[in-house]
């Protein structure tokens, strides 16, 4: 079973209808459009085909998703978690076949745990789970590796080693290499200072995001992060990028989800 954005997206589509359509059912209801799944947990606890599901939703720690949220907004990290909440609400026979491609793609450390301590339930039920990962903490979690190379292209297409991942540091391959520690990431031994061009962002309130302001350094390399859904996409692709090109083309439409953005006029192109 291959495991898609789009049946985490319908999923959760279909499951808010089911929420409003009980909660309009029920007498007194103080379920809104705001209220998060971990809230609406607590009015829906005597109804157990919702209870339940959004249950499921929090345990893979999406509790923080509020119930009017439209489902395109997701992330993909959230969308595979979804579909996976989705699953583990189901019964199962102990044998389906689980197959994910880089799911952990995205996703914070904080998510990977989420995520790889719903694998292990699938497992703990019996199921056969396939991930095809790079990520080191989904390595080495596993119970089983099969590790193919050495290399890419014409210079790939071989097992380079199949087993325990304790057993691992006994052979050596980019994988191997890059968990022992024989080969790494450096980290550079001198930043570049912020000069003292910036782009600050004043009032962005897309999504989730709570009317903030943020500042980037013109120049340096700057990292976006965050927990999945926590807002970092909508700051930079929601926010920044639709407001800068819309003044670099000089249309109409202004400023995207935010009150004003200063030192565009540090840039002449957006890519």
């Amino acid at each position: 079973m291959n495991l898609s954005k789009s049946e985490g997206v319908s999923f959760l589509g279909q499951l808010l209808l089911s929420v409003f359509t009980s909660a309009v059912s029920l007498s007194g209801s103080t379920v809104t459009p705001t209220n998060s799944l971990s809230e609406a947990m607590i009015f829906f606890k005597e109804t157990p085909i919702i209870y339940e599901k959004l249950n499921a939703l929090n345990n893979v720690g999406l509790g923080y998703i509020s119930i009017g949220q439209s489902a395109t907004t997701l992330s993909g990290g959230e969308a595979q978690r979804i579909k996976l909440a989705k699953e583990l609400s189901k019964k199962t026979t102990g044998r389906t076949l689980y197959i994910l491609d880089d799911p952990t793609t995205g996703l914070h450390s904080y998510d990977v745990h989420s995520l790889l301590k719903v694998l292990h339930q699938l497992v703990d039920l019996g199921n056969t789970v396939i991930v095809v990962e790079h990520d080191e903490d989904t390595i080495m979690t596993s119970d089983h590796i099969v590790d193919i190379g050495p290399d890419a292209g014409v210079h790939g297409g071989e097992v380079v080693f199949s087993g325990k991942p304790s057993n691992l540091k006994k052979v050596s391959s980019h994988t191997a290499d890059f968990i022992t520690g024989k080969n790494k990431i450096e980290i550079p031994s001198k930043r570049l200072k912020p000069k003292k061009e910036w782009l600050s962002i004043v009032g962005a309130n897309a999504n989730n995001l709570d009317n903030i302001n943020a500042e980037i350094p013109v120049g340096l390399l700057t990292c976006i992060t965050g927990v999945s859904g926590s807002g970092k996409s909508s700051l930079i692709n929601n926010v920044l990028y639709t407001s800068i090109v819309n003044k670099l083309l000089d249309n109409n439409e202004g400023y995207v989800h935010c009150k004003k953005i200063n030192g565009i006029d540090f840039m002449d192109k957006i890519i």
